[in-house]
């Protein structure tokens, strides 16, 4: 297996081209402006429109999305709770 991984042939996966630090301003982007990838590409500076495109159709299929999106559902979820007690 690491034959393959280690294979100058291969290419590598959109996921892989990005730094956890790409991913993290992806999404706290995304937290912000939702699907507006000319916006996320003002804040993931090293990535083109056209890769934050990309990178948002393979992330969504992932389990790290899943856990992303639970996250900030529980995090609308207080706030909105937040907001009733308040009035």
């Amino acid at each position: 297996m690491l034959g393959v991984l280690s294979c100058p042939v291969r290419r590598p996966t959109v996921v892989e081209r990005w730094s956890p630090y790409e991913i993290a301003c992806f999404e706290a982007g995304i937290s912000l402006y939702g699907k507006h990838f000319h916006t996320l590409q003002k804040i993931v500076k090293t990535k083109s429109t056209k890769d934050i495109v990309e990178f948002y159709y393979i992330w969504k299929k992932t389990s790290h999305y899943k856990m992303w999106k639970k996250q900030f559902e529980e995090t609308v979820s207080d706030v909105e709770d937040f907001d009733e007690e308040d009035i």
